[in-house]
């Protein structure tokens, strides 16, 4: 990071135009004052949007960077940095799980895998649930990954 409001580029000789300690660049993160500089990370104050200097923001202005970088050599179009964008392009429909707060005594049946079946839990402790199959008797400990997926009030248990 800079230490004065102007600096002089070592390797040009030209001045530079630095704003809370970075070198001011724009939406393209080029220097303002000299467009064939350009800056990313914590050393720039980017112009249309201050950021924190924090890592995260240099990472993903690390693909900018490096395309405009390239682009500018080619004399091709350049790409804008968006730090909002860059926040939500990768969102999703997700799914959120919580571990289920299994008590003894309590019924359970478990579709698919190598568990399916009915099962009665007969211990728990906090990384192992024990279970028991009503029908055969067998006993099973497992870590404690199961997930709640829903409820039925009224259901026949054990099926057979």
């Amino acid at each position: 990071m800079f230490k004065n409001q102007s600096d002089t580029d070592m390797t040009t000789g030209k001045h530079l135009v630095l704003v809370g300690g970075g070198l001011l660049v724009n939406k393209y993160l080029q220097c303002t004052a000299h467009p064939e500089i350009f800056g990313g990370g914590r050393c720039i104050y980017f112009k249309d949007r201050p950021l924190d200097k924090v890592g995260v923001y240099a990472v993903r202005q690390n693909p900018v960077l490096y395309q405009n970088l390239m682009a500018s050599l080619e004399e091709t179009v350049l790409q804008p940095f968006d730090p909002v964008g860059e926040l939500t392009m990768n969102r999703h429909d997700v799914v959120f799980f919580k571990p289920y707060p299994f008590k003894v005594g309590e019924k359970l049946h478990i579709q698919g895998g190598p568990r399916n079946g009915d099962w009665e839990v007969i211990d728990v402790t906090d990384g192992k649930i024990k279970l028991r199959c009503p029908v055969s008797l067998r006993e099973f400990e497992w870590n404690r990954f199961c997930y709640f997926v829903e409820a039925r009030s009224g259901t026949v248990w054990p099926q057979e």
